[in-house]
């Protein structure tokens, strides 16, 4: 088994953890200008170690035949330890490994993400979070049954309608890329009902669309 290397993406991970902690601090409790946000942090230097991790990462990875399966079991250990951060570099680190194939860790990681977001209270990790459940979408494959089952557990989040405003793109994406039949209508619509009135309309749009 690849042994992630994780003093190498150590850097990543405390600026990331900076980054949203200030991100938590003065734009979603102290409603600061992004001004503000920008005197304490800077975002180009989080994007530099990110990527640098990312490469760091594939570069360690390449160097092993079985590369897929040992991807597949790093991806297994970030869900298991409830890394976010490392999560983020495993799945920005398939556009730096050549035939990787990662359809079942797309499953993994959505149903990991609704799980968490179900159990988190943390308004910056749950942003993160609802970030890489759409990086992961971005590349999905379509016409996934395992789809329904994640609609439908979006729906029984227990969240307040609020908390869907910043996670239309998700929604959209998700249900898109799900199959057509009667289980997924039923899971779009229970998850209509959980939306604010002014978002309704996406799941509506759909419904009409494609039945």
């Amino acid at each position: 088994m690849y042994k992630l290397n994780l003093d190498d993406l150590l850097p990543y991970f405390e600026a990331s953890k900076q980054y949203w902690d200030v991100w938590e601090r003065v734009i979603v409790k102290g409603g600061q200008p992004y001004e503000h946000f920008l005197q304490e942090v800077d975002p180009n230097i989080k994007e530099q170690l990110k990527w640098s991790a990312v490469n760091s990462y594939a570069r360690g990875l390449e160097g092993y035949n079985d590369y897929p399966t040992l991807y597949m079991r790093d991806v297994e250990y970030a869900v298991l330890v409830g890394n976010l951060y490392l999560l983020e570099i495993l799945i920005l680190a398939r556009t730096a490994i050549p035939n990787l194939q990662f359809e079942n860790t797309d499953l993994l990681i959505l149903n990991y993400l609704t799980e968490f977001f179900k159990k988190s209270m943390n308004t910056s990790d749950a942003w993160f979070a609802k970030y890489l459940f759409e990086q992961v979408l971005d590349t999905a494959d379509n016409d996934c049954d395992e789809y329904i089952n994640v609609t439908r557990k979006l729906s029984q989040l227990g969240k307040d309608s609020n908390w869907y405003y910043d996670f239309r793109d998700q929604i959209v994406k998700l249900i898109y890329r799900a199959p057509r039949n009667e289980d997924m209508l039923s899971a779009a619509e229970a998850l209509r009902d959980c939306l604010p009135e002014d978002m309704k309309g996406i799941v509506e749009e759909y419904i009409m669309d494609e039945y």
